[in-house]
Order: structure tokens, then sequence, then C-alpha cells
């Protein structure tokens, strides 16, 4: 009887000790019987009953018993944080001989660790069972590879691979000492964080926002109205960077050096019920399958607001059709005929939409993996022309969006007009007029369009405060406001201007529609108008004032009263 693999304890007949006489390389049996309880494999050598040796007769082999491996399983870790965990096995069958080591090893790189990674060794063991270690010293939000082990003379056995990933801590930067990452001061709780946790910068009241350069974190989310830069080095997001887009405004990461993002770039923006259309943009493109409601996995139901209004859908988008108002030459301030449904349910990177809900909500607007673009510190943003209608007011109106994570300084473009909604009515920027005025991100702004694409320089690109309007000299600046509303209307006097609309010289007037609103306008052709250029030999020019509810109304200009003594008759008409 000869074993080959598993032994076992068992009762047998067996001649006793006494009843042995040695031969040349074995003992054989001289005639004693005695029953005793051996275990099998004895001594390191083998009982065997072969006919070939000692005719037949029980020996003892001198062959060494072959060593087996002990068997071990890896069950799932428990107890995890962001530093520590508890890992547990079980070690199921002991092997020949028993273990010298047992224990755990883990990596973070290597999928199949072995006893040469990191590991702990619990000695050597007699008995089969569960075993627990506690591991300490790991990084926070790390994906890490655990297996048990055991060593004995066969060699080493492991159990199966086991993943776990270490919590997250999340740190809220306060900036009560520096823009520094680095110093203590800045963080709440006193601790700056560590590769690996996620941070929050909040709006401040007062302090600096921190400047993130050379900084590796797991998720970033900066908070409607905050700010951040990037002054140099390498900034990386290991999953998820989220922007906020909310009633304290949109926030911004102006980066000057290089920024990595591993997951997913989030647009998250809030939607009030109240507020009518918002003018919007996102810096990628994105499809309905990419828009959730904020901060969980739901898709968010698209609805078509020009086809057919169905009630219950979470949003309601639609496009600007600026080759239907060419072709058409039509325009209304309220219901215009002149916006679509998107078709394919696909928000297309840097271009403007407008959206209406039925009810408040905050968005997800989610990019594909490895999205970069909006850290770019230069953009081409392309736009469409269209020149059928012999009216250039009605040529080639497109709505755009800020191509980057800062805002930007759209009067750093040269002659070119673009149109804002400010939530009451529209500030109109004409880089003539005014040429310090920042957008934000993630809005959407109308200009006609006088070549294929709108090229964003790098030095356009600023962490926005709030705009204010700084009016060239030799332009006239006329206001009128009630207790609530301001609008503004402008006249140029240039040499060699033109009598008629000019693209980017003169600029549409867009109407508000709250009724409260006062509106202030001229007029080229009986079209409307909110920046008029006029050659310098201009004599008068009709003002037109649209005024929605009675009260008390105040007029201003840069030159004081609205009869010029600059050569120029303002005449008032009232709507």
């Amino acid at each position: 009887m000869k074993t080959e693999s598993t032994y076992t304890t068992l009762n047998l007949l067996v001649p006793n000790k006494e009843s042995y006489e040695q031969q040349s390389d074995f003992y054989c049996w001289n005639g004693g019987i005695t029953s005793e309880t051996i275990l099998w494999p004895f001594n390191s050598y083998y009982w065997q009953i072969n006919p070939s040796i000692n005719d037949g007769y029980p020996s003892f082999g001198w062959q060494p018993v072959p060593a087996v491996a002990a068997t071990v399983t890896t069950h799932s870790a428990s107890d995890i944080t962001a530093n520590s965990v508890t890992a547990n096995g079980e070690i199921t069958n002991l092997g020949s001989t028993n273990p010298t080591a047992y224990g755990f090893c883990y990596s973070s790189s290597n999928t199949t660790p072995t006893i040469t990674d990191t590991k702990t060794d619990k000695g050597t063991v007699s008995a089969t069972g569960t075993f627990s270690t506690s591991l300490t010293g790991l990084l926070p939000g790390t994906t890490y590879y655990l297996r048990s082990f055991t060593t004995n003379t066969a060699g080493t056995s492991y159990g199966s691979v086991q993943t776990f990933k270490t919590t997250i801590v999340t740190t809220t930067w306060n900036g009560n000492a520096s823009e520094e990452l680095s110093d203590n001061a800045n963080w709440d709780g006193g601790n700056v964080p560590v590769s690996g946790n996620n941070i929050i910068i909040p709006k401040l009241s007062s302090g600096s926002y921190p400047d993130l350069g050379n900084f590796t974190f797991e998720n970033v989310t900066i908070n409607g109205g905050a700010k951040a830069s990037i002054s140099s080095g390498n900034f990386v997001v290991n999953n998820n960077l989220i922007f906020t887009d909310d009633l304290n405004g949109a926030s911004q990461l102006l980066n000057n050096g290089t920024t990595t993002v591993n997951g997913k770039i989030v647009v998250r923006k809030q939607f009030k019920s109240t507020g009518g259309w918002y003018f919007f943009s996102v810096p990628f493109n994105v499809s309905a399958s990419g828009i959730y409601l904020a901060g969980t996995s739901t898709q968010a139901t698209w609805g078509d607001p020009i086809s057919g209004y169905v009630a219950g859908k979470n949003i309601y988008i639609a496009e600007y059709d600026g080759q239907k108002r060419d072709a058409t030459g039509s325009t209304a301030t309220s219901n215009s005929p002149n916006w679509k449904d998107l078709s394919t349910h696909t928000l297309v990177a840097n271009k403007g939409y407008i959206m209406a809900v039925d009810a408040d909500i905050s968005l997800d607007f989610v990019s594909g993996t490895g999205e970069s673009a909006l850290f770019s510190s230069t953009a081409s943003v392309p736009v469409s022309q269209y020149t059928t209608n012999s009216s250039a007011i009605h040529n080639s109106w497109n709505l755009l969006g800020n191509p980057f994570s800062s805002g930007y300084n759209m009067g750093s473009f040269t002659n070119s007009t673009f149109y804002f909604y400010n939530g009451s009515t529209y500030d109109v920027i004409n880089t003539v007029i005014n040429n310090n005025y920042k957008i934000s991100p993630f809005g959407a702004y109308f200009m006609q369009a006088s070549g294929s694409s709108l090229s964003f320089a790098s030095a356009g690109r600023a962490l926005k405060n709030k705009s204010v309007y700084q009016v060239n000299a030799d332009i006239l600046n006329l206001s009128l406001s009630n207790d609530q509303y301001t609008d503004k209307t402008y006249v140029c006097l240039e040499e060699g201007a033109s009598s008629e609309y000019v693209i980017n010289s003169d600029a549409a007037k867009f109407f508000s529609l709250n009724p409260d609103v006062p509106q202030l306008y001229t007029k080229i052709n009986n079209f409307e108008v909110a920046v008029n250029s006029l050659p310098t030999t201009a004599e008068t020019i009709d003002l037109y004032v649209k005024i929605g509810i009675s009260g008390n109304y105040s007029t201003s200009s840069n030159f004081g009263s609205w009869v010029m003594s600059i050569g120029l008759l303002v005449n008032s008409v009232i709507v």
C-alpha cells in the first residue's frame, strides 16, 4: 500500500516494533503482531506492502515521502478605511509538512501579488481555520490587490486575488493664509490633503483661491462662484473634476500649466422653474445619455419644446436656427420662429442652447474619458455664415459658448459684437465700445459671424469677476432706468461710418421678455439697434423708448444731458 498525494490517520494491524529485523535497505516483519494507530506517512518514510519486496510482507521503505503544499483561501477584505483594512483568509489544508509561514501579500500595481511584494507573515501554524490581519499605511482612494499565502516544505501556495479600494478623505479649502495648497492653514481641519483625497473648493467671502499646480487628487469639486488656477506644473485628477454653475455663479479654473483628468469632467448646473429660458453651453460633446440628475446615475428625460411640448420631461432644449432667420427675415420678442428642436438630442461642444424646466432641478452634464480641450490656452470655435438675405441685420446669426473652463474677456476680439442675456435683458458688447467684458464659462451668447470660425487667444483667458462696462470716452452711452432695471444704447460717431447696418459695427436690439424692463434703442432703416455707428456728419438721431409699466424713470449719459453739445441732437420717442 503506497500513498501518492493525501494522507490520513489509519487504524491498522501492524507488526510491533520488536518484530522487525533490519535488512540492507528496509525493515522487515519477523512475525510479531500488534495493533497500533499510526500516522500515514510515518516519520518521513512510508509503510508499504509490496509483493516484490520482503516476499510481500509489510515493510518500511527508506524512500522519502513527497512534500504536499498547504491550501489557502482569500476572503473579502473588511473594515476598509482611507488608510487601513482587515485582510481575511482561511487555511483549508495544512499539507505536509505544517506551514512555517502564512499571511497576506498585497500591491497597488501588481494584480497578482506574491511574497516579493508587501506582505504580512503570521509565522508557523499547526491547524486549519480562518485568520485575519490588519493592513495599515495604505493610500486613500487606492485600489489594492490582495491574496493569502502559506509556505511549507512543498513551497508557497496562494489563494485567489481579492481587490479592495480604500475610502477617500474629503477636505475643504478655506484659503485663510494664502493660495498655497501645502499650507495646513488653508484647509479646514488644518491638514493638507494627500494624493488620493477628494477636495472641495467653495466660494469664498474672504481669503485666497488655490493654485493647484503639481498636486494630484481623486475627485475635485469647484463650487458655484469659486475659482482656482494652475500657474505652472501638472494638476492631476484621478477620477472626476466637477464644475458647478448655480445661483452663486459659475466655477472657474484658469489653466496655465497642464491639467489631466483621468475620469470624467462634470458640469453641474442648477435650473429654476421660474427662471424661464436659460442660455447655456458645455465645452464638450454630450448626448442625452450623458445628462443625469445631479449626483445620481439617473438619466434626465429630454423633451422637444418646439415640435410639440409633452409634459413630464426633466428638460426642454432648443437651438437657434440662424439659417431660417436669414431665409425669412423673421424675428419676434416672444415665441420666435427661429428656434428648433435638436433632432439628435446631442449637445455640441461650444455651441449655445436654451433650456427650460418644469421643476427646479440640478443636472450633471458628463464628458467622455480623457476630455481636455477646455484646458487649452487657445481655441477655435466654428461658426456658420448665412448671407442670402439682403438685410445684413438678418445674416449669419450664431449662438455660441465659452470654450474654456475659465472666464474670457470678449473685449480681446477686434471689431466684434456679442449679445449676452443677463437674466432680465441683453448686454450688448461691441468691442469698439467696450474692451473689457469677461464672460463666464458654461454660458451662451449671440454673435453675427464674419468668418468661418471665432478664434480665442490665450491672453483673453481670465478669472471673471463681475463685469463692469468701461465705455470709451468718444462713444455716446445712453441709459434708461426705473426702480429695478436699466437698459442702455450706444451711438458712435466715426469717420467714414455707413448709415446702413454693418455687422460688428452696429448691433441689433434684443428685447427683454420682461415688461418691467424699460427698453432704449435707436433705428437703422426701421430696424431696432442697440449700437448705432453714424458718420460724423450726422446731426440728429431718434431715440426710442419702450415702457411696459407706469412709474418713475431716470435717464443718464456719459455726456450729461440728452441734448448733446457735440452737434448731435437726440430726440426721444416713446413707443
